[in-house]
């Protein structure tokens, strides 16, 4: 149960999020706060909206796979569109991408 004593904390590299008590959490020190953000926003490039259900309950399933590779397709502001390849296989095609509707001007790989 949330309460005051209570936080809920999201773990950015995986996704998911846990209730912890507050009594748990530590400060960061000042050397780990001077790193760089380690993450940066994401979305798939192309999938169909009603396929992105499917796709992230695919990417749930692959996600112990260790062949993942991400091409940014676009970057606007702060969030980068993404092509993801899982053991060869492109996410985004198997969604509903048209991989040959991509224009060069907006590819980056």
């Amino acid at each position: 149960d949330e309460s005051d004593d209570n936080v809920i904390v999201w773990y950015v590299d995986f996704g998911n999020t846990s209730l912890c008590s507050k009594t748990s959490l530590k400060q960061c020190s000042k050397e780990l706060s001077s790193y760089p953000n380690q993450s940066k926003r994401c979305q798939l490039y192309g999938i169909l909206s009603d396929k992105i259900d499917d796709a992230f309950t695919y990417l749930r399933d692959i996600s112990d796979s260790e062949n993942v590779k991400i091409s940014i397709v676009k970057e606007k502001s702060l969030l980068s569109n993404v092509l993801l390849y899982a053991d060869d296989i492109c996410v985004n095609e198997k969604f509903g991408c048209d991989l040959n509707a991509i224009e060069t001007s907006d590819t980056n790989v």
